[in-house]
C-alpha cells in the first residue's frame, strides 16, 4: 500500500487508481458505497460505512467521537442539507464549525479539557497548557479595497505591490491586520489561566511567528516566583513577550480590588451572559434563563438561574441602560473587543456601541461597592481615549454599568 500511495502521489483521482490495482478489495469495501453516494442520505451512508468497515468493533475507545460525528450529521441534516461536499467544507471551518464538533464532559467531573483558542475566548482555566506552532504567511487571496465610487477585490501578491505605491499601501495594509489578528490570538492564548500556563512552542527550519516573539523570554528572568498557594487579587504575574522594537507584559489580574474568591466568580458568571447579549429581543427572558443554565452547566458554578435571571433583567430593562441594547439603523455592536493603544497595551472593552455619529463604551461593574469608582473612571477615560482616535469625527462616551445597583455612571 506504500509502494502504491508514492508511486501515484502525483496522480489523480487516487480512488480510481485504488480500483484499478486492488479490485477485490474495492468490491468487496467500497463498490456498493461508491455506488450509494449521492442517493442514500448522509446519515444512512456513514451509518453503512460503520458497519463495512466494522469501526466500533475496531476502535472501542473511540465510541464516543464517532457517535458524536453521527450527531454532527444528523443535525446538518436538519438544517435542510444533504451534500457530503457541503458536510465535509463544515468539518474543515475551524471557526464556524467548530462548537458542533465539541464533546462536552459533563459538569463535576476533573477532566482536561482540550479546545483550539478560538473556542477558549471567554473563558477561564486554573492551568493552561499552550501549544503554539510556527505559522508563516501565505499572502492573501484577494484584498478588499472600498471606494466611494464601488468595491474592489484586488489580486495583490509582494511583487505585484513592489511596482506601484496605491499597491503596495494595500498590501502593507492588508498584512498589518493579518499581524494584528494573529497577536490578538496569541493574546486570547495568554490570558485565559487563572494560575499557572504552560506555553510549548514547536518551531520548524525557520523561526516564524509566534516563535519570533517568544524565542528570547526563555532568557529572562519573569520575576518573583509565585508562592505554592493562590494567587491574591493583588499579585501580578508577568508574562514578558518580546516584539522586535518594544517589550509588552501581560498581566494576569487587571483587577486591583480586594475581591474575595466567590464575589469575583460571580461577576465573571455575569460577564460571562452578557457578552452573548447583543441586543434586546422579544424572548429576552427565555434567552437569559437558557445562557444562565448554559453558563452554568460550563462552569459548574451553583447559581440559582431565576435569581440571575432577575437580577439581569432589572439591569437590561432600565430605562438608562436599555437604549443601548436595541436595534439601530447603522448600529454595530462590539463584545469583549480588544483594542490596542499607543504602547501596544491590548485592553479588553466589554460593550462598545458604535452609531453613525457617537460611540459608547461601557464597562460593567458587580458588586455594591463603589470605593473604587476613581480607578474604574479612569480605566474609562483611557479607553475613551483610545475609541477617540480609532473613530475620528464621532462622539466618544463613556458608561460605567453597575449592574447589581442599577446605576449608570456617565463620562462625556
Amino acid at each position: 500500500m506504500q509502494d502504491f500511495l508514492f508511486r501515484n502521489r502525483k496522480r489523480s483521482p487516487l480512488y480510481k487508481l485504488f480500483q484499478e490495482e486492488f479490485p477485490d478489495l474495492w468490491e468487496e469495501y467500497f463498490a456498493r458505497l461508491f455506488r450509494s453516494t449521492g442517493y442514500l442520505p448522509l446519515y444512512d451512508l456513514v451509518s453503512e460505512i460503520y458497519r463495512v468497515f466494522e469501526v466500533f468493533e475496531t476502535f472501542k475507545e473511540e465510541e464516543a467521537t464517532l457517535i458524536k460525528i453521527l450527531e454532527v450529521i444528523k443535525n446538518f441534516e436538519r438544517e435542510g442539507m444533504n451534500n457530503p461536499g457541503d458536510f465535509l467544507r463544515l468539518a474543515y471551518d475551524e471557526i464556524s464549525g467548530e462548537a458542533e464538533w465539541n464533546i462536552d464532559v459533563p459538569a463535576g467531573i476533573n477532566a482536561v479539557k482540550v479546545m483550539t483558542i478560538h473556542k477558549a475566548k471567554g473563558l477561564g482555566f486554573p492551568v493552561v497548557i499552550l501549544i503554539l506552532y510556527g505559522e508563516q504567511s501565505r499572502g492573501f487571496k484577494y484584498i478588499l479595497d472600498e471606494k466611494e465610487e464601488g468595491v474592489y477585490l484586488l489580486k495583490i501578491n509582494q511583487r505585484i505591490a513592489e511596482a506601484s505605491d496605491p499597491l503596495q499601501r494595500a498590501y502593507e495594509e492588508e498584512r498589518m491586520k493579518e499581524v494584528v489578528n494573529r497577536l490578538n490570538t496569541l493574546y486570547v492564548g495568554f490570558t485565559r489561566p487563572e494560575f499557572e500556563l504552560y506555553v510549548i512552542g514547536v518551531s520548524g527550519k525557520k523561526t516564524q511567528f509566534p516563535m519570533d516573539l517568544l524565542q528570547e523570554s526563555a532568557h529572562v528572568a519573569v520575576g518573583k516566583k509565585a508562592p505554592a498557594r493562590n494567587l491574591e487579587a493583588a499579585d501580578q504575574a508577568y508574562l514578558h513577550l518580546y516584539h522586535p522594537t518594544q517589550q509588552v507584559d501581560f498581566f494576569s489580574f487587571s483587577s486591583f480590588e480586594e475581591l474575595n474568591i466567590e464575589e469575583r466568580q460571580r461577576g465573571e458568571f455575569i460577564h460571562r451572559v452578557l457578552y452573548f447579549i447583543e441586543y434586546l429581543d422579544e424572548d429576552l427572558e427565555s434567552r437569559l434563563e437558557e445562557l444562565i443554565q448554559q453558563i452554568k452547566n460550563e462552569s459548574n458554578m451553583a447559581y440559582p438561574v431565576d435569581t440571575i435571571k432577575r437580577e439581569l433583567l432589572g439591569f437590561l430593562l432600565d430605562e438608562s441602560v436599555k437604549p443601548y441594547f436595541v436595534r439601530k439603523p447603522g448600529r454595530v455592536i462590539r463584545r469583549e473587543q480588544d483594542f490596542s493603544d499607543l504602547e501596544g497595551n491590548l485592553l479588553r472593552m466589554d460593550r462598545v456601541i458604535i452609531d453613525e455619529d457617537r460611540v459608547m463604551v461601557m464597562d460593567y461593574k458587580t458588586g455594591g461597592d463603589k470605593k473604587v469608582e476613581e480607578r474604574y473612571i479612569s480605566q474609562l477615560k483611557n479607553y475613551m481615549r483610545i475609541l477617540k482616535d480609532l473613530y475620528q469625527g464621532k462622539t466618544v462616551e463613556g458608561m460605567i454599568a453597575y449592574v447589581d445597583l442599577k446605576e449608570v455612571v456617565r463620562i462625556n
